[in-house]
């Protein structure tokens, strides 16, 4: 399948996931909603218990107790819960493989996907320690001998693999 997109492989990478649809909605969803679809989602979404209050800087947290308890108490918190979003993703039960051509990209470039398990699996550990060491580079210190760097990108152990005639790796 060739296409044209900003962002390749993580929409494709998704059967049903939330991640399948971009952040901000796409604008024929946008263009095609009603004054009511609208107000209904921001009825449903822009609340309180669904909103997160993020303060930064030299402050009193007493002052800011009493700030946040003055300006918000006064929002009345929804009847109805929030709607729960499920975001899992069924089995994969075959490999995918997608080309995506774009005019303004001058080289091409390979993005491999997996659907890994929950981070709450027993596989999640091993696979996060497996990750830390392909996207790390081998740096050896004069006294300390060999250890990982977090350097990743160009520099990771995964692309010098792939990329053997680069002598920086």
């Amino acid at each position: 399948m060739a296409a044209s997109s900003t962002s390749p492989s993580s929409p494709r990478s998704y059967l049903q996931h939330p991640y399948k649809r971009p952040g901000i909605g796409r604008i024929e969803n946008l263009e095609a909603a009603t004054l009511a679809d609208v107000v209904a989602f921001h009825e449903r979404h822009y609340r309180p218990d669904n909103a997160t209050l993020v303060v930064t800087g030299d402050f009193d947290p007493p002052q800011l107790d009493a700030w946040v308890d003055k300006y918000f108490s006064a929002i009345p918190r929804p009847v109805e819960p929030l709607p729960q979003l499920d975001a899992s993703e069924p089995p994969w039960t075959s490999d995918r493989a997608v080309k995506v051509t774009a005019p303004q990209v001058p080289l091409p470039a390979v993005a491999l996907t997996w659907l890994a398990p929950p981070v709450t699996s027993t596989d999640a550990p091993a696979l996060q320690v497996a990750a830390a060491v392909l996207a790390s580079r081998r740096v050896v210190a004069p006294q300390s001998g060999a250890r990982l760097s977090p350097a990743g990108g160009d520099a990771s152990r995964l692309q010098c693999r792939s990329a053997q005639s680069d002598p920086g790796c």
